[in-house]
Parts: structure tokens; sequence; C-alpha cells
């Protein structure tokens, strides 16, 4: 029962961070995209979208739940790696940008549990 109540109370966590950040965002400004890793798997991965046309960038932001998590940004048309790292367990969230993009980029959280999070945009 208390591991039940622990699970709800990441959750929970978690959705008030998606929140933030998606109502954050103006509404018309910005194509985003997330994932939520749901239990048996240990993965997700968001849709692909285009760099912004302005200064070429992704932004990210990347969250653990209990479990430790791996990260990554990759290039839709290639696979190639543009963006990487591991969050600690615990709730934590790495938040970032990647530069000097001319393509279309997916994210993905791995290596983890139920609730991490993926969620990457074109506009801050």
């Amino acid at each position: 029962m208390k591991m039940k109540s622990a699970i709800g109370r990441v959750l929970l966590a978690l959705s008030v961070i998606i929140t933030v950040l998606v109502v954050g965002q103006s509404a018309a400004s910005a194509s985003t995209s997330r994932c939520i890793v749901k239990w048996p798997s240990t993965s997700c991965k968001t849709g692909t979208m285009p760099s912004n046309r302005t200064d070429h960038t992704i932004f990210y932001n990347m969250c653990s739940s209990a479990h430790a998590t791996d990260w990554q940004v990759k290039d839709a048309a290639n696979g190639v790696i543009v963006g990487q790292g591991h969050i600690e367990p615990g709730g934590n969230c790495v938040t970032g940008h990647i530069r000097g993009l001319y393509g279309s980029y997916w994210g993905w959280v791995f290596n983890t549990r139920t609730s991490a999070i993926a969620y990457i945009s074109n506009e801050q």
C-alpha cells in the first residue's frame, strides 16, 4: 500500500511539472511533443518535429521518476544523437537546448521505469 502511495505522489509531481511546461507555452507558438513511460515499458519516444527556423534549436526537458533515467535527442533522418545524458532517480529533471540543428528531431527516455518523461519543443 505504501508503494502505491509513493508512486501516486511521484505521478502527481510529474503531472504538475508537465502542466507547468505545457501551460507555459503560448497556444499557437510552438510544436511540442512528449511521452511518459508506462509500465511495463522501460522507455518512450516523443513525436518528430523540426527545429525552429530562427536559431535552429530544439528545447528539451527530461525527467526521471523513482528510478534513474537515460535520455537522448536524435536526428529523425539518420538517427545521429545530438544530445544525451543521465538523470539520477527521485523526480529530477534536466532542461536545456541544442542549437545548430537544421532537420527534424525526436527525444526519448530509456533504461527506466514508470513515469519518466521526455518533452521536446521547437520554442522555449
